[in-house]
């Protein structure tokens, strides 16, 4: 049988509108409201009822911050007429991190690809036992690398790795990119594997 969603540990529904859209026309009547939660097993669950019938696609995104050239990632969850509803099984731990930690919006696209509604999840709740535990990977370690000459000062061993973009004056640089601070011009800067440099 089909998995159904239940996403009724949600607090209240989110409410999809074009406001701030690019290109939103004025007097569009599509809008929608959304009901999406995580349950104890690290399940995703969702259900979204639109204004208008139509070929429908619903996206999760998430960004670490909401700044210009934030890396992005986005899911497709369904898609559908004016209902869609659904379940996504066996997120992982690092996936679920990412949600609980950064900024999260549902988007509804036309199969053209236009982004037609948007609403910002302000409270994402992943269930704790969901989350990646560091530190019992860290305990479970039988050689105790912790207590080796190798760990530099101030580094937390339970934080993972950034592997992504590097934030700078506020705003996200690629990796592997390089460029002048636009504090001071006799400083260049540059991203690798996460980690800023400037010199």
């Amino acid at each position: 049988g089909k998995y159904v969603a239940s996403p009724i540990d949600s607090k209240a529904p989110l409410l999809l509108t074009n406001e701030g859209l690019p290109h939103a026309p004025e007097n569009s009547q599509l809008s929608g409201l959304a009901w999406i939660d995580f349950d104890m097993e690290c399940n995703l669950h969702y259900e979204v009822e639109l204004t208008k019938d139509g070929d429908h696609s619903l996206y999760l995104l998430q960004v670490p911050l909401d700044l210009p050239g934030a890396p992005q990632t986005k899911h497709l969850l369904g898609s559908g007429s004016n209902h869609i509803e659904g379940s996504s099984l066996g997120l992982l731990p690092r996936e679920l991190e990412l949600y609980s930690s950064g900024v999260v919006k549902l988007e509804v696209k036309h199969s053209s690809g236009k982004l037609l509604l948007r609403a910002l999840w302000p409270e994402v709740n992943v269930p704790s036992v969901c989350l990646p535990d560091y530190h019992a990977h860290y305990n479970s370690n039988p050689r105790n690398d912790l207590d080796g000459p190798f760990l530099d000062e101030g580094v937390n061993p339970f934080t993972p790795p950034n592997l992504g973009p590097c934030l700078h004056e506020g705003a996200y640089h690629e990796e592997g990119s390089q460029w002048k601070s636009a504090t001071d011009p006799c400083t260049i800067c540059h991203c690798l594997i996460g980690q800023l440099t400037c010199e």
